[in-house]
């Protein structure tokens, strides 16, 4: 339980604020003076500045290929180009561009025309076929082409020499859409006793050369495609959130500060305004005010400035992140949202750690960072709970106030619970020592059985009654001594000699130092004459 305050007493030293903290201090009043610019900054970026710079959505920025394969897609026209059926229309139009131009020209820019795959020539007319050798079917359903490549990419590339062969039109036609290789080896639908190959006289070697050298331009050209298709989008899309991120944390920030100063100066204004006299004297106080919160904001530029920085690294960075997460799993909204401002309070944590204020030490530091996180989170959860409540809110008689209500009551809720944690971890080390006590008697409880505490009474009341009826023996043995004692001391009728060893015996039992016992007949004279 308290591993996180041992670590921290160890590492930086006891806590010292805790150790002298004043027991009659006003907890409440400590919270919100130390945490409001933490919270009230975090409540102004995420409810009132949320809905303007609404950034996050399913699946994030960059629609990946597992969320395509999945129906998420960060915009429609990607959406329409993975989805779009393929079609005799789309084959002509995309995949054989301008083939009848581009024969023809071949045609009379070559003297003779031979079949790639046989190595016969061709008539230079309608049986002289250009074959797609990686088949236009396939590029059309390959997934990877189909998202990061336009129409008009794939059908650049279905068309490029290095994916093109002459071939017989019968050849081609029998090939149709089927990889050169397996077609190959496929027994022929007219004379099922020799393969395709046999049945057309292909040259094995010449066919195989073309179809790994078709595969591996076609390969080639997705994986460009791809790579040039994640720095574009992760880009163009990183530039975007950081951006919307740095301006809602300049925004939030400079709205703070503002309310701050205002809230300070136009208090102290207007209480001194009964004794300004004269029209002229107030309003030259009202400018004072005024220049006085001129100069907090200008003292606070460089602060909002460094927001700005920060806002968009961490906005760039998240989109980074979530663009990696969604290649395997497909987040939600509010996950993408959690993410995001959680990259930006580590980020702002981070720096604290790194490079913390002067006069702040490393455990202060660290606790300082603690909260940022905290904070951070808390609020942003705060937000996802407010938009559930308003959807819930929407279904009721409240409906046209459902974003008012929400919205108040979600931001007062979160404050609420951001305070409390931050507060908590301040005081982590002082919380845990009381929860522990409390975890320690309420696990007794738990584990120990009415009946066994009713026992472990009793059997205690019977050992104290026994040690009781003890001590009083004891007490009643010692003076039942002491009172013989006295009485053969003090008793007339025996000789002189035996009532002074008595005496002594006594004044041994009393404890009287040695030296002054009288103990024969001489020291008693002695005593008296003295």
């Amino acid at each position: 339980m308290s591993s996180f305050a041992e670590f921290i007493d160890v590492k930086y030293g006891p806590d010292l604020n805790v150790i002298n903290q004043n027991k009659d201090q006003n907890y409440i009043s400590e919270l919100l003076i130390q945490y409001k610019g933490v919270v009230l900054t975090n409540i102004i970026q995420q409810f009132g500045l949320g809905p303007i710079f609404d950034i996050y959505k399913r699946g994030g920025n960059v629609t990946t290929l597992h969320n395509a394969k999945s129906a998420v897609f960060a915009n429609e026209a990607e959406e329409q180009r993975f989805t779009k059926n393929y079609s005799q229309e789309m084959r002509k139009k995309v995949y054989e561009q301008d083939f009848p131009k581009n024969r023809k020209k071949a045609f009379q820019q070559n003297e003779v025309i031979k079949d790639d795959y046989t190595g016969k020539i061709l008539p230079k007319d309608g049986r002289a076929h250009r074959d797609h050798i990686v088949s236009a079917s396939e590029i059309q359903h390959n997934d990877r082409a189909r998202l990061y490549m336009s129409d008009q990419e794939r059908g650049t590339m279905a068309v490029d020499q290095k994916n093109l062969a002459w071939a017989d039109g019968s050849l081609n036609q029998s090939k149709g859409e089927h990889d050169l290789i397996t077609w190959m080896n496929k027994d022929n639908k007219k004379d099922s006793s020799v393969t395709n190959a046999e049945y057309y006289g292909i040259d094995d070697e010449r066919a195989r050369k073309k179809h790994d050298e078709a595969r591996k331009y076609v390969d080639s050209s997705i994986n460009k495609a791809e790579t040039k298709y994640y720095i574009k989008n992760v880009t163009s899309t990183g530039v975007t959130q950081g951006f919307a991120m740095a301006q809602k944390q300049v925004i939030g920030l400079f709205i703070y500060e503002l309310q701050e100063a205002l809230i300070i100066e136009m208090k102290a204004y207007f209480q001194r305004y009964k004794t300004l006299n004269s029209i002229e004297s107030k309003i030259v106080g009202f400018k004072e005010a005024c220049k006085k919160i001129s100069e907090h904001m200008l003292a606070k530029s460089k602060t909002i400035l460094i927001s700005f920085a920060d806002g968009f690294i961490s906005g760039f960075i998240g989109n980074l992140l979530t663009v990696f997460i969604n290649t395997f799993a497909t987040t939600a909204k509010n996950v993408v949202r959690v993410l995001n401002e959680g990259v930006h309070a580590l980020i702002k944590a981070v720096k604290l750690l790194i490079n913390p204020s002067k006069g702040i030490s490393k455990k202060e530091a660290l606790v300082e960072a603690s909260k940022v996180i905290a904070v951070s989170v808390t609020t942003t959860l705060g937000v996802i709970l407010t938009e559930s409540f308003v959807i819930y809110l929407k279904t009721t008689p409240f409906a046209p106030f459902a974003n008012l209500i929400g919205g108040v009551l979600g931001g007062i809720v979160t404050g609420i619970v951001s305070v409390t944690v931050a507060y908590a971890i301040d005081h982590y080390a002082e919380i845990v020592s009381k929860l522990s006590v409390f975890m320690s008697e309420l696990t007794y409880d738990l584990k120990v059985s009415t009946a066994e505490i009713r026992e472990k009474y009793y059997l205690a009341i019977t050992t104290l009654d026994v040690q009781y009826q003890g001590v009083l023996a004891k007490i009643y043995d010692e003076y039942e001594e002491l009172n013989l004692l006295i009485s053969n001391a003090y008793d007339k009728k025996l000789a002189g000699e035996n009532l002074a060893v008595n005496s002594v015996v006594l004044a041994r039992k009393m404890k009287v130092e040695e030296h002054k016992i009288l103990k024969t007949t001489d020291d008693v004279l002695r005593f008296f004459n003295n």
